[in-house]
């Protein structure tokens, strides 16, 4: 039982997009199996225990069919983010690219534009502006992969 118990609660941890239909069902088979315990050590007769064990064992089953769904929702979330960063992976590589060669620059000269002092405020401005959306999409692609 305390087999079963540990695997609910892992159900139970599942990321929040895998915890709707799963983890109600393991909810709901958690409180089976602690309300069949309770049964079976009350139980005084052979019928009682027998009562008993069949809830007990539906309750087993009941667990195992949230822990496939919570599995199933898991292993089907991993495969669409798998998915969606492998499509993104040339989009990674050039944002990786570009802060490679941002943070490069050694040189006092890498950070003057051509054009002079204007080029120079205006790239400032454009890097200002683009520095936010990087970052977001950056911490997306953290979330992304943690989730994976």
């Amino acid at each position: 039982m305390r087999w079963l118990a540990l695997i609910l609660s892992l159900a139970l941890a599942m990321p929040v997009t895998a915890q709707t239909d799963a983890a109600a069902q393991a909810r709901a088979a958690m409180a089976l199996l602690e309300d069949a315990s309770g049964r079976l050590g009350a139980a005084e007769g052979a019928r009682d225990r027998i009562q008993a064990l069949t809830e007990t064992i539906q309750a087993f089953e009941t667990g195992l069919a949230a822990m496939r769904t919570g599995l199933r929702q898991a292993a089907i979330r991993q495969k669409q983010l798998s998915g969606t960063l492998q499509a993104r992976e040339t989009e990674v590589a050039q944002l990786l690219a570009v802060l490679q060669s941002i943070g490069q620059g050694d040189r006092p000269t890498a950070l003057l534009h051509p054009d002079g002092p204007m080029g120079t405020a205006r790239a400032g401005m454009l890097l200002a502006d683009l520095t936010p959306a990087l970052n977001a999409r950056a911490d997306k692609l953290r979330r992304d992969l943690e989730d994976v």
